[in-house]
């Protein structure tokens, strides 16, 4: 994956702006904080930007959460990651001190329809945190039988790298060390923030190429 970074200003406080571009073609504006104030208007800006998609909006999500061995409880979600269009939010839940109301409503909104690849742990991720985060019944949908049915059997069971260079005709890698390091550290690395993001975007990118509000039973 050749992914490219730029910080956009000098960090702050539990607060810090990126820009990540993959193949030189996918742009991601990337905010990371644990600041509750900071995740708000990050959520409400982004929802504002893509207001016309309201009657069908989809959200790339994921989590990311220490292994076991890096841990000895269980592992609940260290972070949090939405992606509304190219607008990427890595809230750092295990350093945050509240959540804002905004994120609980938008993940309790049956008319949003959230997504992710290999997802079939986020949401019981989410609920064990320690702001005990409840989604809709359902959500995330895992899109690889979406996926499988548009693009080709195969990818029923294929690596979120496969999918997205099939998919989207990106080429990605998820770095496996990266992947089982330790979430809960006070500042994530660059490297880190990026898999999250880039993860989140994918997942967003191939919602919206199969159309997943349709297969939401909500709506």
């Amino acid at each position: 994956m050749v992914v490219t970074v730029k910080e956009n200003s000098p960090p702050a406080p539990k607060i810090r702006h990126f820009t990540f571009t993959i193949d030189n073609t996918e742009t991601i504006s990337t905010t990371f904080t644990s600041h509750p104030g900071a995740a708000r208007d990050r959520l409400h800006r982004a929802l504002h930007q893509n207001r016309r998609y309201r009657s069908n909006l989809v959200i790339g999500l994921g989590v990311q959460w220490t292994p076991p061995n890096l841990s000895f409880v269980k592992s609940p979600a260290a972070t949090i990651q939405l992606c509304i269009g190219r607008h990427c939010l890595v809230f750092h839940l295990h350093h945050s001190g509240s959540v804002p109301r905004i994120l609980r409503r938008i993940l309790a909104n049956p008319r949003i329809t959230f997504v992710g690849l290999w997802c079939h742990s986020d949401a019981a991720k989410l609920r064990d945190c320690k702001h005990n985060l409840d989604m809709i019944p359902g959500m995330p949908m895992d899109l690889r039988i979406h996926v499988a049915n548009r693009h080709g059997r195969w990818l029923k069971g294929a690596s979120i790298e496969n999918i997205a260079e099939e998919v989207l005709g990106l080429s990605i890698v998820k770095d496996l060390e990266i992947a089982r390091s330790d979430w809960e550290v006070e500042e994530l690395s660059i490297n880190q923030i990026g898999q999250a993001a880039v993860d989140a975007f994918v997942a967003f990118a191939i919602g919206m190429d199969v159309g997943a509000w349709n297969f939401n039973t909500y709506l």
